[in-house]
């Protein structure tokens, strides 16, 4: 299992962002990057370096091996399906059950989990399935959660709400 065991108090890093719809200007504003230090991943791996020969992939209720750690991913946000990107919830948990079953270690939500302050708002059902679930590092990110601290999930399991940021995880120390 990958667990977050620490994150850098501060930002390493920061990525700007162009929007492309004012001509591909970079905002004034940048995503901040932090390091979360994990166990369950290779200490030898170089920052941004991806194993040989992997390319991109886009996954809906899916996971691949990614040098030994199994990433799934389930698109969109619950509410109306007549809109983009949009699923009805029990399409969407269905979907999570789905990845979850594959022994993923880290699945990439869109939707986050409630957590446990009230400053960490987030999906009840979605946190109920996750709790019954293999303990997992769930990504996530759609409501702002203050902090960038990682909520520890009943299960054992982590979910980390990425919303206005980007994390570089690295081996653990």
């Amino acid at each position: 299992m990958v667990h977050i065991d620490r994150i850098d108090p501060g930002p390493v890093h920061a990525i700007p962002y162009e929007f492309p719809e004012l001509g591909g200007s970079v905002a004034a504003w940048c995503f901040p990057a932090y390091r979360a230090f994990a166990s369950g991943i290779q200490p030898s791996l170089p920052v941004g370096a991806a194993p040989s020969g992997e390319g991109a992939y886009c996954l809906d209720g899916d996971s691949i091996d990614v040098d030994g750690i199994r990433v799934g991913a389930v698109a969109g946000v619950i509410g109306n399906p007549s809109k983009s990107f949009r699923r009805e919830e029990h399409e969407f948990l269905r979907a999570v059950e789905r990845v979850a079953g594959l022994k993923t270690d880290i699945p990439v939500l869109h939707p986050d989990p409630c957590g446990t302050l009230p400053a960490r708002p987030g999906h009840r059902a979605l946190g109920d399935l996750l709790e019954r679930a293999s303990p997992m590092l769930v990504i996530c990110g759609h409501s702002h959660w203050k902090g960038h601290e990682v909520e520890e999930l009943p299960n054992g399991g982590q979910a980390l709400n990425t919303d206005g940021r980007a994390y570089v995880m690295v081996g653990s120390d």
